[in-house]
């Protein structure tokens, strides 16, 4: 029988933080201590001494856990979302949205692709409060661009471009700046910073995940918008809820010993997922997820998988090539830098046959849209695509890594006019192409080569999808080892999601992994291939 505190647990000093009175901390405690709660960060009892009592303070993200043991009156704050006077009007979805970040210091919208989640978070602010600071990759910059006037009528978004800090445009109504000048402007103080992409922050080591820490310990409230924030491994998640929601899941360490699986002692320490229940109760509470599915809908991608059977001699031409890639090497380096070493030996083999499955598109009178993971597979591709006579191609154009800014959208926009004249390619490493841009002038999609994360995968699948029209994605594979390992990373970290409700493809992973089940530890193997004992 759970304890009446009803009415009982109020805010506490800090947001998003509750505070259960001296008189209900005792008896909440035993209640507490007979659960694993007593042992979860985000729990602070505090000895009062001049009342002689103990205090408790709880964040918003334990409400969910007391359910199971204690009543109480859960203590959200009251607000509407107020639309302005423009032609724009949201959906219930994203009023519901915008509703929940509203109502807490710090949250997170994990909304799949196309679903609105740009203009949900727009809506959650009030330019009465103080100024928005909105930070997101390049890419993505001129999408907020065209939405801030169409929440906001009348107001146009400063763009932060340089280094050099600027009053002036520090204390404008909505600013939008991009993650790699974010450790230049850390004198801003808006009422509201919101993080697009939000994945890029889950490497705690990077500079700007220490940037983004500062000034969201300096704004008012904190909002992350992402796909799914879970890229490889669930440690990933705790430089993200650690900016929403700071000292709510204690230090990495300890988050990593309660969520993570991590050991006293572990030298090299891998994540699994423990304790995932309480994880996602907690989650629930800070972190709303929306999928295509949730809405009663789902995109139209049609997925199919060509296989490459290789022969005895490509496979021992391929294994030979690989070892002595590692030789070259001394062997040395990190287990995913030699699958990436591998993976490029394996895309020249790919090449040739995810260029014929363009041509076929081609010579349907369509466009079509190529990835690649290496920029040498691209160029190999696409160059050879342009001089074959064979093909009826109005233009082809690459764009890798290498390119600026500037010259991926140029690219970009010459490709799209030219798709309205005649059949033409454009050939991309995922890398720079996942997010933020709209490839809709082709409905067909080759992935020559594949990610290690889902994620990644499926924000870049989506990039050709019109709700008007199917969408067809079309992966390259082979029966070399190479590739199993690939598909079985993809298969794990998309678990890691689902364990969590955060699935970030379940549908192109399981249409990869059809078919697809091999023996062997690739750790093996490479040691092997280093002339390391096993």
């Amino acid at each position: 029988m759970g304890i009446d505190l009803a009415g009982s647990i109020v805010p506490g000093p800090r947001p998003d933080w509750y505070d259960v009175p001296p008189g209900q901390a005792a008896p909440l405690l035993t209640v507490l201590a007979s659960t694993p709660l007593a042992a979860v960060p985000g729990v602070q009892i505090v000895e009062d001494k001049r009342r002689k009592s103990l205090r408790i303070f709880i964040h918003r993200s334990h409400l969910p856990l007391l359910e199971h043991g204690v009543c109480y009156a859960r203590p959200h704050a009251v607000c509407s979302i107020a639309t302005a006077a423009s032609a724009w009007r949201p959906l219930p979805r994203q009023v519901e949205g915008a509703l929940f970040l509203r109502t807490r210091r710090g949250a997170a919208l994990i909304w799949e692709m196309r679903l609105g989640k740009t203009p949900a978070a727009l809506l959650a602010h009030d330019l009465s409060d103080g100024p928005l600071a909105i930070v997101c990759p390049p890419d993505v910059r001129a999408v907020w661009e065209a939405w801030v006037p169409k929440v906001f009528p009348g107001v146009e978004p400063v763009v932060l471009e340089g280094r050099t800090f600027s009053k002036k445009y520090a204390t404008a109504p909505v600013v939008i700046l991009h993650y790699h000048i974010l450790q230049a402007w850390q004198s801003l103080k808006p009422a509201r910073t919101i993080f697009d992409e939000a994945h890029v922050l889950s490497n705690a080591r990077a500079e700007w995940t220490g940037a983004a820490l500062g000034l969201a310990t300096r704004s008012g409230a904190v909002n992350l918008l992402t796909g799914t924030p879970v890229w490889n491994q669930p440690r990933g998640l705790f430089p993200l809820l650690q900016l929403v929601n700071p000292g709510a899941w204690g230090t990495k360490t300890i988050f990593g010993q309660r969520y993570c699986g991590w050991r006293l002692g572990e030298r090299v320490k891998k994540d699994t997922v423990t304790n995932a229940e309480e994880l996602g109760k907690r989650l629930s509470e800070v972190v709303n997820v929306l999928s295509w599915a949730d809405v009663g809908s789902s995109p139209d991608i049609e997925r199919s998988v060509v296989k490459i059977a290789l022969t005895p001699g490509q496979h021992e031409e391929i294994d030979l090539l690989a070892h002595t890639a590692f030789v070259a090497g001394d062997g040395k380096g990190s287990t995913i830098g030699a699958m990436g070493r591998l993976r490029k030996i394996l895309g020249k083999v790919k090449a040739p046959v995810a260029m014929e499955e363009a041509k076929k598109v081609l010579s349907a009178g369509k466009s079509i849209i190529v990835w690649t993971w290496h920029r040498e597979t691209a160029e190999q591709i696409g160059r050879a695509l342009w001089k074959d006579a064979s093909t009826d191609v109005g233009a082809v154009f690459i764009v890798t890594g290498d390119d600026t800014q500037a010259e991926r959208a140029k690219r970009f926009a010459q490709w799209k006019a030219c798709c309205t004249h005649r059949p033409s390619v454009l050939v991309l490493t995922i890398a720079v192409g996942q997010a933020g841009i709209d490839l809709s002038a082709a409905d067909t999609e080759i992935f020559a080569e594949q990610d290690f994360t889902p994620a990644v995968l499926g924000q870049a699948e989506m990039r050709p999808y019109s709700p008007l029209r199917p969408t067809y994605a079309k992966y390259i594979v082979t029966d070399h080892w190479i590739d199993d390992k690939t598909i079985e990373a993809l298969q794990r970290k998309e678990q890691f999601g689902q364990l969590l409700g955060l699935s970030a493809g379940g549908k192109m992973v399981g249409a990869l992994s059809q078919g697809r089940d091999s023996d062997g530890d690739v750790g093996a193997i490479i040691r092997a291939m280093r002339g390391e004992a096993t």
